[in-house]
């Protein structure tokens, strides 16, 4: 059991849920009339892709965690899982991923070379975003372009011919939600661990560093640049608003929850201490936003789906991330 545990661990299976609702709701954007079980398969499909993109990060950032006290426990740390048999538990992932999506789903040529480019991007960001030369909002992009590239997939799963314009908006839109939340958010939750190890994540090359124990030293740059994404993620939810038509009720859930993404970003750049950026949870920025963003699509989806978007956000992101 402990095992089957250090695996789940592994995949970081407590964030799962977002990723998978990523094909899952990019494809129902496409159509709503596909038969359900088209859209479990393109929810296992999100599945091996966090586990690929999670547990390879983990793999490649083991030297620094092993430096944290909280990742002491880990797996990997502790020799629960070896390196042998964590390497083949993530290279599984993507074969049975695109098997999934050939054999299963009949899905196009287009859609599997989408598909493999998306596996491809989030490669490439786990090998550089914190060591190398290799510049870091490239790094920072190819993951989010793989989460966008990964909606796209689910929908040209769905029509092989063509993407809706909700398809594209909704794919892009989470490309950027995710750009924001992982090169700064999630960056300056690791910023003492990345400082004090002397890797070169996005926030810490962009000028953010740690004085002493606890001291953030800030970036003006990082703070453009984070108000930067955070407008044009306004901007393309405004954009859906109009041009979507959505219910009142559902605007003003979407506005709320966008209004709560901002002060929740603006309150994590303001911070000076590093104990009390941990306390205020950085990742909710980003929850907030993808929630606003599935709010407004959600007449299209089916009861289920929608309390399945409720669901992810109740749960504790940052509890998840551990």
């Amino acid at each position: 059991m402990r095992f089957i545990k250090g695996f789940f661990i592994l995949g970081r299976l407590g964030m799962a849920p977002l990723t998978i609702s990523v094909p899952i709701f990019a494809g129902y954007c496409s159509s709503s009339g596909t038969p359900w079980w088209n859209f479990f398969f393109l929810g296992l499909i999100g599945l091996c892709a966090h586990i690929f993109g999670f547990g390879l990060n983990d793999i490649i950032d083991n030297p620094i965690d092993q430096t944290v006290a909280y990742r002491h426990k880990h797996p990997l740390t502790t020799g629960e899982i070896k390196q042998r048999d964590a390497w083949l538990f993530i290279l599984v992932q993507p074969v049975i991923a695109v098997g999934i999506y050939k054999f299963i789903l009949h899905g196009s040529l287009s859609g599997i070379l989408v598909l493999i480019g998306s596996i491809f991007l989030s490669v490439i960001y786990n090998l550089w975003s914190k060591t190398g030369k290799f510049p870091k909002f490239i790094a920072e992009f190819s993951l989010a372009l793989s989460i966008g590239l990964l909606g796209v997939a689910g929908s040209l799963e769905i029509d092989h011919m063509r993407m809706n314009g909700m398809a594209v908006t909704f794919s892009v839109c989470t490309a950027l939600i995710l750009l924001l939340l992982n090169s700064v958010p999630s960056g300056l939750k690791d910023l003492k661990t990345d400082f004090n190890y002397g890797a070169t994540s996005f926030v810490i090359s962009g000028g953010y560093s740690i004085a002493g124990e606890n001291e953030i030293i800030p970036s003006r740059n990082i703070k453009i640049y984070s108000w930067v994404l955070e407008f044009f993620i306004g901007c393309v939810l405004m954009g859906m608003i109009l041009t979507e038509k959505s219910p009142a009720v559902l605007v003003l859930i979407t506005i709320v929850l966008f209004v709560y993404s901002c002060l929740h970003l603006a309150l994590i750049l303001r911070m000076r201490f590093y104990n009390t950026l941990l306390v205020s949870m950085p990742l909710l920025s980003g929850v907030y936003n993808y929630l606003a963003l599935c709010f407004l699509a959600i007449p299209k989806f089916p009861i289920v789906v929608r309390l399945g978007i409720i669901g992810l956000g109740v749960q504790n992101p940052e509890q998840a991330a551990q």
